[in-house]
Parts: structure tokens; C-alpha cells; sequence
């Protein structure tokens, strides 16, 4: 569905491929879980020079002009058809500035992040489990699709990250979420329907984020905080901890959704494939998303299991 499109143009400087340079450590590290190079650096560059979409998502319990909104961001909204509620809109739209935005109705979303809330497929009235939910934003998307309606508990442990999920929450005038501050390796809570584990990661999917520190002369920060070498080396074992820890919490027939904001075999395939090779794991089947979908374009980096 489009609707009516106005224009607006960006006086920034165009960002070429050739100008995205990787660290030395992030390039290996990039290369050797799988990631397509030259494919990253076009969508780092088209992300830093606005001409990749973003997506938004509009509230499903509250009426919303769509009009209104478009004649405020200055850009047509094109629906997301198979994701409810979500919206693709131009790079450039600034959605802070849209009052819907300020009010609580609609909100920023990318649509990997919907997807993993989409495909857990929670119901009104379930109990659900979000072990890494702060910020927020995927937590809200849940609690809307079950009609907030059901238990929900979202684990973080940071601390300052939750505060931000109680606002987030707040804002959108959501009750049925209840927080908790601990860490998702070890809470203990049992006989969910679903559980979402959506794993701390090096964020090299995330095309803005990446954006945000290779454009601007912060390459090395990034190396620095999400690409050193000890972080690197316990990410991995973090991911599986939580994993684990959701596989204990999720019923007999109950479903366990595993995402990443990564592109790197390294946090996906071989994270699922160690913990499918254990006890635990074995217990589990795996689910097709495309043949449960029917959607070629489902996104490779997150995984569905039944219990």
C-alpha cells in the first residue's frame, strides 16, 4: 500500500562504498563468519546517505491518521504487509519530529526486530518470556500483537537499559509487561509458552549502527568496545548461555525464538548448531519460517524451534 509522496533533499555529503573502511579486526572478523563485504559497505554507504528505508511502527490499539503522519515526516508510508502495524518509510524522515511520534502512537522499529516478534507468534492470554528485552521497542511490538493481554516478563541486566523499557512502555500505554532486572543466564523461571531469546551481539547487521561509527571517524571506538578481542571471545558462550537458559524456561509444545542482530555465521549457525548438538538441544525440532510463512524474505539470522 502507498500513499502520497513529497520530497525533500539531503545537503550531507554523498557517502561512496569505497569511503565505509573496516578496522583491520572488524574486516577479519566479518570475513570469517560469512558476511558479504562489498554488499556491507554499499548498505553502510546508502544508510549514512539516507537512501535506505527505515521502518516505523504504528500502534495497533490506537487509532492513527496515516495522513496526518506522512504530511508531517514529508514522505509516503508504504505497508510492511506480512509484519501488522509496521511501515517502510523514506531514510531520510525524521520520526521525532512527528507528533504522532511524541503521543505515543507510532514508534521506530526495524523490521528484523518485528520479525522476531512476528514469527514468535505469541497469543492473548499466553505466557511469553522476552530474556534480553530492553530496550524496549520488540517488547511493546509483543505485548500489542497479544493484545496486551497474557503474562509477559522482560529480563535485562542492565539496569539503565530497563528504565528505558519501563518508559518505553509507559509511553505506550502498555500494562501486561512485568520487568526484571537479572541475568538472563541465570533467571530462573519455568513453563512459558514462548520464549524470545533475542542475544547480546556485535550489531554488524545493523547497518545504521555501523553507519553511525564508520562514517563519522569513530571506526576505531567501534573496534575498541564491540570488536575487541575479549569481548569477541565471550560473546559466543554468552549467546549459548541464554539460549540454554530459554530453552529450560519453555514448556513441553511451547515455541523458543533465537535472533541476532548479526550477519556472522559465527553468532547464528554455529551458536544453534552447538546447542541443538547438546541434551537440551536435542529436545527441540526446528521449525521452517519460509514454510510456516510463506515468505522468501524472512531474514536468515534469527531461528524457531518447538519444544
Amino acid at each position: 500500500m502507498s500513499r502520497r509522496k513529497r520530497q525533500r533533499v539531503s545537503a550531507d555529503r554523498h557517502i561512496a562504498a569505497e569511503d565505509v573502511v573496516l578496522p583491520a579486526t572488524v574486516l577479519k572478523f566479518l570475513q570469517d563468519g560469512g558476511v558479504c563485504i562489498e554488499k556491507l559497505r554499499k548498505s553502510v554507504a546508502a544508510c549514512a546517505n539516507g537512501e535506505q528505508r527505515r521502518f516505523v511502527r504504528v500502534s495497533l490499539r490506537r487509532p492513527v491518521d496515516l495522513g496526518a503522519v506522512e504530511e508531517q515526516l514529508g514522505y509516503s508510508l508504504e505497508s510492511v504487509e506480512w509484519l501488522p502495524g509496521m511501515w517502510a518509510v523514506d531514510g531520510r524522515a525524521r520520526l521525532a519530529a512527528c507528533d504522532a511520534y511524541q503521543g505515543g502512537y507510532v514508534y521506530g522499529l526495524d523490521a528484523a526486530s518485528a520479525a522476531a516478534a512476528v514469527v514468535l507468534g505469541a497469543q492473548p492470554g499466553e505466557r511469553v518470556l522476552d530474556l534480553c528485552c530492553a530496550p524496549g521497542a520488540k517488547l511493546c511490538y509483543i505485548a500489542e500483537l497479544m493484545g496486551d493481554r497474557g503474562t509477559i516478563i522482560g529480563i535485562d541486566s542492565a539496569e539503565n537499559r530497563l528504565r528505558v523499557c519501563k518508559s518505553i512502555l509507559s509511553k505506550y500505554g502498555l500494562q501486561s509487561p512485568e520487568l526484571h532486572h537479572a541475568d538472563g543466564r541465570t533467571w530462573d523461571g519455568r513453563e512459558f509458552d514462548r520464549v524470545l531469546v533475542d542475544a547480546e551481539c556485535t550489531h554488524d547487521g545493523s547497518v545504521k549502527h555501523l553507519a553511525k561509527h564508520l562514517v563519522s571517524g569513530r571506526s576505531q571506538v567501534l573496534e575498541e568496545q564491540t570488536f575487541s578481542p575479549e569481548r569477541l571471545a565471550s560473546i559466543a558462550a554468552l549467546q549459548l548461555a541464554l539460549l540454554e537458559n530459554g530453552a529450560r524456561a519453555v514448556r513441553k509444545g511451547g515455541t523458543l525464538v533465537y535472533a541476532t542482530c548479526s550477519l556472522t555465521t559465527t553468532q547464528n549457525e554455529q551458536v544453534l548448531a552447538r546447542f541443538l548438538g547438546s541434551d537440551r538441544g536435542a529436545r527441540f525440532s526446528v521449525l521452517s519460517l519460509r514454510d510456516r510463512y510463506g515468505n522468501p524474505t524472512l531474514p536468515r539470522s534469527f531461528s524457531t524451534f518447538m519444544r
